[in-house]
């Protein structure tokens, strides 16, 4: 960490970049809206029949988890910006290290992949919890997973899709006819290392 640069004050402009992670993080602790425990009984009234009982259940150990994950790095950040960024000059370098991650069409895959999976980890939630739950309208999802199953091509052709017009964007070089060349101390030196607060913000 001592080759990452000089230390910075706990206020260094990439620290104020983990004030929206707070932000998020204190959102995490409020209930939600769905909940009706502590809304006005004229709010209540019309709609308790279908949400949650007025008396939330405890959160699960992973939601605390979560929550404490999430004020930690941000307070982290705020207080040891300098260790922040070694970490996050740590993880760049493993990165930059695995030879597939330089393949021209490892980010397009990445996408895809993190696309596919989100939409089946949400479309599959009712296997572990009860949506109905968490719905205002309180009704159980309609043909879920049907994009994995009966309807498979609604997921693979716009895969393949994205990742065709990919590859035909590398293979006709249509970066370099838009925007030119990469910068000469890019092509030299690579993007540089990127601090805590630049990968935050991308993120």
């Amino acid at each position: 960490l001592s080759q990452v640069g000089p230390a910075r004050t706990c206020w260094a402009p990439s620290a104020w970049l983990m004030l929206p992670l707070l932000a998020i993080a204190h959102q995490t602790f409020v209930p939600s809206p769905t909940v009706r425990a502590h809304a006005p009984a004229a709010l209540r009234a019309p709609v308790r029949s279908i949400l949650v009982p007025a008396t939330p259940a405890a959160a699960p150990l992973l939601t605390r988890g979560l929550q404490a994950m999430h004020v930690s790095v941000a307070a982290g950040a705020l207080l040891a910006p300098a260790v922040a960024d070694g970490f996050a000059a740590a993880a760049w370098g493993l990165f930059d290290s695995c030879a597939f991650t330089h393949d021209r069409m490892f980010e397009a895959s990445l996408a895809v992949s993190c696309f596919v999976a989100f939409i089946l980890f949400f479309e599959s939630i009712h296997l572990v919890v009860d949506p109905r739950v968490y719905r205002l309208d309180g009704a159980a999802p309609k043909r879920p997973l049907r994009g994995f199953t009966t309807q498979w091509w609604k997921t693979v052709v716009p895969a393949l899709t994205y990742l065709g017009s990919i590859y035909v964007y590398h293979e006709l070089s249509l970066g370099q006819l838009l925007y030119g060349p990469p910068p000469a101390d890019v092509l030299a030196h690579g993007p540089g290392v990127p601090t805590w607060g630049r990968v935050v913000t991308e993120l």
